[in-house]
């Protein structure tokens, strides 16, 4: 079917706009692997290697320096930490970094003795950190407590956390968020009202219970407080507020027996929550008793998903997911090409991006660059552009791309290339 511009008389001829199924090699987006290492010992790389998924974009860099609590940590450690940034980001793997002293669930038993040794290690590691600045997504927690999680610490009171946040702001610098553990950790580093800084949250606990496992609080906001933990409602609103803007992700773990609340989220209440939050990442390995389950569930919908499992849908709609829905052509004085782009993801892609019309004339090529910026686009969300189309017979091919890097993202729409074809032009 063509439509043709009356009074230029061009023609243009759209394919077949359809929706695939697969999963997305897009930055910044999708599951990960956690990749363990102690500073005291070298790593070896060439297992590394093999351990990585070529699938994902994002690795989770897990450093321990326990051995280090007493003492500032050595130069030879800090090369270490050196050569495993430079390792993925030669590889391509953006990532999210966690320091902890903690690897078997005994925080405070393995921190440092003196509160003045953890200041002194987030300057030493910052400045190794700030040189990765480009690839570095991420950093997860402020060294302490069990695993790094910002719980079961003797160094976490109120008091201490705000001390903490200013020498981690500036030896992270600002071009590099990091992420506390709670929203209530949020709101101790914020005034209410206050324009926010680049703190994001995480969640190690996601459908632990209907609190997270403790995530949230059982009090409205209006009888606790700012500073306080709120209600499962209103911190879910909470989260997606911040993760609306930056990184949001974590781990989905089985409900436990231990657990005051106990709730079996259904598929369509899991998907909510996660659309609600704003999810972006979350680890493909654990916990493999929810992800199994995931995995064992059909994903019922009217669309090419009907049949999937939870797990691929989840999978493909972490962080944002653009489906071109519409090419068609418009204007009355010149003709002008209309394309809808949806993102159909759970969130919005959180930096700069480029949109491009490709137009092919045989082996030849010609772009042009498009007003039109998606960061910010939530989930949902529906964006139109137009362009005037220029004299002359040739294909219409749209590309995307992050606008710092210039690495391409792909669309969701089946495609034989990583450009999505619109039609073709010719005149009449």
């Amino acid at each position: 079917m063509s439509f043709i511009h009356k009074k230029n008389r061009v023609k243009f001829y759209p394919n077949q706009l359809e929706e695939g199924t697969g999963a997305l090699c897009n930055p910044s987006r999708g599951w990960y692997q956690i990749h363990t290492f102690s500073l005291d010992v070298q790593p070896d790389f060439d297992e590394l290697y093999w351990s990585l998924a070529e699938e994902d974009t994002i690795v989770l860099v897990f450093a321990d320096i326990g051995a280090f609590r007493e003492t500032n940590i050595p130069d030879d450690a800090l090369g270490r930490l050196s050569a495993i940034l430079t390792f993925f980001q030669e590889h391509e793997k953006e990532m999210i970094f966690r320091i902890t002293y903690d690897r078997a669930g005994r925080g405070m038993e393995a921190e440092p003795e003196f509160f003045d040794t953890v200041t002194e290690h987030m300057r030493q590691i910052g400045a190794v950190i700030r040189k990765f600045s480009d690839c570095v997504m991420m950093v997860q927690g402020m060294l302490l407590g069990s695993w790094g999680e910002m719980h079961d610490s003797k160094f976490l009171s109120d008091a201490r956390i705000r001390k903490l946040f200013p020498v981690w702001r500036e030896a992270l610098s600002d071009e590099i968020p990091f992420a506390v553990r709670t929203p209530r950790q949020w709101r101790l580093l914020h005034r209410e009202g206050e324009t926010p800084f680049q703190v994001g949250l995480f969640d190690d606990g996601m459908f632990g219970s209907d609190s997270n496992l403790g995530t949230y609080g059982t009090v409205s906001r209006k009888d606790a407080g700012w500073s306080a933990a709120w209600c499962a409602e209103e911190e879910i609103d909470f989260t997606g507020m911040i993760g609306a803007s930056l990184p949001y992700g974590g781990e989905a773990v089985r409900e436990t027996s231990s657990s005051a609340a106990i709730h079996e989220f259904s598929p369509e209440e899991t998907v909510e929550r996660m659309r609600r939050t704003n999810v972006c990442y979350l680890n493909r390995i654990h916990d493999p008793l929810r992800l199994n389950r995931w995995r064992e569930t059909i994903w019922r919908d009217a669309g090419v998903w009907d049949g999937k499992t939870m797990f691929d849908y989840i999978g493909a709609h972490l962080g944002y997911r653009f489906l071109v829905t519409k090419a068609e052509l418009t204007g009355r004085r010149e003709a002008k090409l209309r394309v809808c782009i949806e993102n159909t993801g759970f969130t919005s892609i959180k930096e700069e991006t480029e949109l491009l019309i490709c137009l092919r004339r045989g082996r030849a090529e010609e772009t042009i660059l498009l007003p039109y910026d998606l960061k910010g686009l939530a989930g949902g969300q529906t964006l139109e552009t137009e362009m005037i189309l220029p004299d002359g017979e040739y294909a219409v091919m749209l590309r995307l791309r992050r606008k710092r890097d210039r690495r391409r993202i792909l669309f969701a729409n089946v495609s034989d290339g990583e450009d999505v074809a619109l039609g073709t032009v010719s005149a009449g």
